[in-house]
């Protein structure tokens, strides 16, 4: 235990972020034809089936402990460690996308800012839908805010996926059920459990690819979400290397830059060093440069004293900077 956070947490944020840069780097690669979509769409849809479900499983986790604190002080907490970073980074990448319209496929229009309090840009929605989960649950508590999350998952499929209604009332549900697995006390994944999961999460995603289903965010596709997600819990119980867990405590520093850090490596990498378009390659450097590059702006901003400014710390000169306000809640 370190003080109200486990090392499995900080391992299934460490899993978790790599999943999340893997499969951002992925699109970007397929959406600039450097790597054969047909081939590489099926690891796409498997990815995109359990890894934000599992984020929102830990972001909830830590909620109903942190709520016994106050309503006020909790979101307050939540206004400075979710809201305001999700105003900065969207801000930010606003601003480099629009700076490099020329040079990206697709420009943004200045009409656009205002869209961030409605319409949240990729990858910041998660951002926008945790803080409107946490809001609600201070204000109806913990316990209504599961039914009420419980009772909206299936009307997430009368929406177009991937906008905010929808991801508002699908992701709900993970978020939900992390609460309820904070208050059953010490979480212990059984290893056949854990097996069983992987199974149950391979048989849907392979019957989903082979009917041509593309919605990964739909209801019927809960069962690989929860049976990966049930894995990746386990999976992360039994690894004890401090760097995954150091990882996974900077987990929101990469999760806030890895965006603007992969796509600029793909700019780099295809239309600067001309690097040929080998799959492996791509895909390799690409994601280890989205989980690498976020950490040393990390360090940089933290000997500048700049971590506050970006929403990566609160306190007297962001003594108590945030390493999970994302992925835990």
């Amino acid at each position: 235990m370190e003080g109200t956070r486990t090392v499995w947490r900080d391992n299934a944020k460490a899993i978790g972020i790599a999943l999340v840069v893997f499969g951002h780097a992925l699109r970007g690669l397929m959406a600039a034809n450097l790597i054969d979509t047909r081939v590489w769409h099926p690891v796409d849809f498997a990815v995109y089936t359990f890894h934000m479900p599992v984020f929102m499983f830990l972001a909830g986790v830590s909620v109903p402990q942190s709520l016994g604190k106050g309503v006020p002080r909790f979101i307050r907490s939540k206004v400075l460690t979710v809201a305001y970073p999700y105003f900065v980074w969207s801000f930010i990448q606003f601003a480099v996308m629009f700076a490099l319209a020329s040079v990206l496929s697709g420009a943004h229009a200045h009409d656009q800012l205002l869209d961030f309090f409605w319409r949240p840009i990729s990858p910041y929605w998660f951002l926008y839908a945790l803080f409107v989960f946490l809001v609600i649950t201070a204000l109806v508590g913990w316990r209504t805010a599961v039914w009420i999350a419980v009772i909206a998952f299936p009307f997430g499929e009368l929406l177009d996926k991937d906008t905010i209604g929808h991801q508002l009332l699908h992701f709900a549900l993970f978020f939900a059920v992390g609460m309820i697995a904070s208050n059953r006390g010490r979480l212990v994944i059984d290893r056949f459990a854990a097996l069983a999961g992987l199974g149950v999460a391979a048989v849907t995603v392979g019957i989903a690819l082979d009917r041509g289903f593309t919605n990964y965010n739909s209801v019927l596709m809960a069962p690989a979400a929860f049976g990966a997600g049930l894995f990746v819990i386990w999976l992360s119980q039994q690894i004890a290397a401090g760097w995954l867990a150091g990882m996974g405590r900077l987990s929101f520093a990469i999760y806030v830059m890895h965006v603007l850090a992969t796509a600029g490596v793909i700019i780099v990498m295809n239309r600067f060093a001309h690097v040929p378009p080998i799959a492996a390659v791509y895909v390799t450097i690409d994601t280890a440069a989205g989980i690498a590059l976020p950490i040393v702006a990390w360090q940089v901003m933290r000997r500048l004293g700049l971590l506050p400014w970006f929403g990566l710390a609160t306190g007297p000169r962001g003594q108590a900077w945030i390493a999970q306000a994302a992925p835990a809640g």
